[in-house]
């Protein structure tokens, strides 16, 4: 028996142990990688089946099959492997906090992706798909079993445990058109499974001693095919002004049919038409992330900028190089007030001004202010509005809100100013996640780089 150890600064953090590896596939390997102050190990040694009866401490183990690809399966997409898997609710520490605290993230998202990167590939487990097994103990039984069509229109099914039953439905997409169960005698592991119908892909399902060993499912196998193959050719632009020379990557297509195929079939003719349909169906989807906005159409970038703001509960972040434009003061002035009544701890709004480009300076717009009655009242029963003002030194070309709530990010890309949403066409988009985090350190770190000129408090 083989186990794979992965080590973080000196403490063991996953154990994998892998039966039936004998001593010819049996190989001492070591591996590291720094990640934070911390080195990340991978061990490979071979232990005794003695050592997993040993496992103790675990408050609750899992049993079963586990089909290739699925999670923590680790050899692959052709073998199944039968799991035991011990769970412990003691979490490494290097990584995790208490099981009190609900086991917050003790390193960076990034060192952790990072580290399952490493895991991932030196023992096979997409542990990124389930990060909570860091601190159990894994053990895996192999069952790969080679399956071939044949010539005849059925399949061969080989290396198969002797004494087993096998099942095996032919299957054309989702209708099962044929079936066969086949038990196994004497020393025999090899079978040949014919099948007249016609099919494109199978289902099987292997037992041995009264335990399911094997399992595939919608297991396609090619009866005919199309070959495409593309020839790039590169055609170079010479610029003079923006760059040196752009190149345009031309390609040209060549179609090698089987030539088996003589010519399509009714069936094939109507699926065909259905995965065309299929397509212009799923072209006429709504994109949810990006809203086209057209002159007349305000309310419904006031409804997705409104509710935007409003999510935010810790910080909120509003670039608008032309929020203070004196022509649209008054719109901007309205936007104060959804922007004041956010919840958010924190609310920012950066823009632009100087003498030359028909807006208000910081001071200016402070005294905008002063004079809106619905603005003072809100003062008067908050004491301020809470809103961070930073005029820059330079503008920034796009508008961007951008929100922070604990560890999560989202916001709206705006194709035109909060003073111009009713005039003009533009496309709000959102962000999520990674990207919004992205953009928003980005500007910051832009901000505290010396491009502020005038910060007030209001």
């Amino acid at each position: 028996m083989v186990c794979n150890e992965i080590i973080l600064g000196g403490s063991s953090i996953l154990k994998i142990y892998h039966k039936n590896f004998n001593e010819a596939y049996y190989r001492r390997i070591l591996h590291n990688k720094k990640i934070g102050r911390c080195n990340l190990e991978f061990r490979e040694y071979q232990v005794s089946e003695e050592d997993i009866d040993c496992i103790s401490g675990w408050i609750y183990k899992r049993e079963g099959l586990l089909e290739p690809d699925i999670c923590p399966n680790p050899y692959g997409d052709t073998v199944c492997a039968r799991m035991t898997h011990y769970i412990f609710d003691d979490k490494p520490s290097k990584i995790f906090g208490t099981k009190e605290n609900k086991y917050p993230l003790k390193i960076s998202i990034q060192d952790f992706i990072e580290m399952t990167e490493f895991i991932e590939k030196y023992t096979g487990i997409k542990i990124k798909n389930s990060p909570m097994l860091f601190g159990d103990i894994l053990i895996f039984s192999a069952c790969k079993i080679d399956i071939k069509a044949t010539n005849e229109n059925g399949v061969t099914v080989s290396n198969v445990p002797k004494n087993s039953i096998v099942t095996v439905s032919f299957k054309n997409k989702d209708f099962i058109v044929y079936s066969s169960l086949i038990s196994l005698q004497d020393d025999k592991t090899v079978i040949d499974i014919p099948c007249k119908e016609k099919w494109n892909n199978i289902d099987i399902y292997i037992y041995s001693n009264g335990n399911l060993i094997y399992l595939r499912k919608n297991l396609y196998y090619i009866r005919n095919h199309n070959v495409k193959a593309r020839i790039v050719t590169n055609k170079t632009i010479p610029l003079n002004k923006i760059s040196n020379e752009y190149v345009i990557k031309e390609y040209s297509a060549q179609t090698i049919s089987s030539p088996a195929k003589k010519g399509e079939t009714s069936a094939e003719i109507i699926d065909n038409a259905a995965q065309k349909l299929l397509c212009l169906i799923d072209n006429e989807k709504v994109d949810t992330q990006i809203f086209f906005i057209q002159p007349g159409e305000f309310n419904k970038a006031f409804e997705l900028i409104g509710e935007t703001i409003v999510s935010a509960n810790d910080t909120l972040w509003v670039f608008d190089s032309y929020f203070t434009d004196k022509e649209g003061i008054l719109k901007s002035l309205d936007w104060l007030k959804i922007i004041s009544y956010c919840k958010a701890d924190k609310k920012n709004i950066v823009f632009y001004s100087n003498a030359r480009n028909n807006s208000l300076n910081i001071l200016e717009f402070l005294n905008e202010i002063k004079k809106d009655a619905d603005l003072q009242e809100y003062i008067r029963g908050s004491g301020k509005l809470g809103i961070s003002l930073y005029q820059t030194k330079s503008p920034i070309h796009d508008r961007f809100i951008l929100v922070q709530n604990g560890s999560s990010f989202k916001g709206l890309i705006m194709g035109t100013s909060f003073n111009s949403l009713e005039s003009n066409h533009y496309c709000l988009s959102k962000l999520e996640g990674n990207s919004a985090k992205t953009i928003l350190t980005e500007l910051k770190d832009w901000l505290n780089a010396g491009n502020v000129s005038y910060q007030a408090e209001v």
